[in-house]
């Protein structure tokens, strides 16, 4: 099923910590990334706040539905 092929990729987690939202130990392998955390979050510095927030919001989403799913099992 859908639920069981849901991948997650760093930049998910990312963007997740820096909205101050703690992923649960229990989440998938984080895959390799093919850039830094650093040069990630440099992407946001230009924008202004609420257009950061609502594009990490946008990465981060993904962890969010993980954890809705799984939370209701």
């Amino acid at each position: 099923s859908m639920v069981e092929n849901f991948q997650l990729f760093k930049t998910n987690f990312w963007a997740c910590d820096a909205l101050g939202i703690t992923a649960p130990p229990a989440m998938p392998d984080r895959a390799k990334a093919s850039i830094t955390k650093a040069e990630f979050m440099a992407r946001f510095d230009g924008l202004p706040y609420l257009e950061r927030q609502r594009a990490l919001q946008m990465y981060a989403q993904p962890v969010l539905n993980w954890m809705a799913i799984h939370s209701e099992a």
